[in-house]
C-alpha cells in the first residue's frame, strides 16, 4: 500500500482507529530469512531493520539513478 502524503498524519491527528489500523495492519519484513509483521506488532529492533532495509533501498535507487543520467549523456538526444 502506497498513501499519498499527509494521509498518516490526518488519520494519526483524527484518532480515527479504522484509519489508522490501515497503517498499522500493513506487513513489513523485519528479518534476514524474511519473516512478515504487520506495523502495529514491530520492536524497536525490528523497526530499525525495516529503516536500514528502505536505506539501503534508497541508496541502491541513487545507484541506478546516477547510472541512466550518465548514460542518457552518452547516448545523447
Amino acid at each position: 500500500m502506497v498513501a499519498r502524503r499527509g494521509v498518516f498524519g490526518r488519520a494519526a491527528e483524527s484518532g480515527d482507529p479504522v484509519a489508522l489500523s490501515e497503517f498499522l495492519s500493513l506487513p513489513y519484513v523485519i528479518s534476514d530469512d524474511e519473516t512478515r509483521k504487520p506495523l502495529a506488532l514491530m520492536t524497536a529492533d525490528e523497526l530499525l531493520y525495516v529503516a536500514d532495509a528502505y536505506e539501503s533501498e534508497a541508496k541502491v535507487n541513487q545507484f541506478e539513478a546516477a547510472f541512466f543520467r550518465a548514460l542518457a549523456k552518452k547516448v545523447g538526444r
